[in-house]
């Protein structure tokens, strides 16, 4: 009874994270598509600042 119970518990975590890890990455994507789309050059500039590091 209590392996179950301990398996259930793991699968609900798992699948917390994976939906709180698919928010994260989807509000980054957007956040960037944003950016992107006010920051013109100021975007450009970043993202290459970015890559150097």
């Amino acid at each position: 009874m209590k392996k179950k119970s301990l398996e259930l518990s793991e699968l609900q975590a798992f699948r917390l994270w994976s939906h709180l890890e698919g928010i994260f990455w989807g509000r980054t994507v957007l956040m960037e598509k944003l950016w992107d789309f006010f920051g013109g050059e100021k975007s450009k500039y970043y993202q290459s600042d970015r890559r150097k590091k």
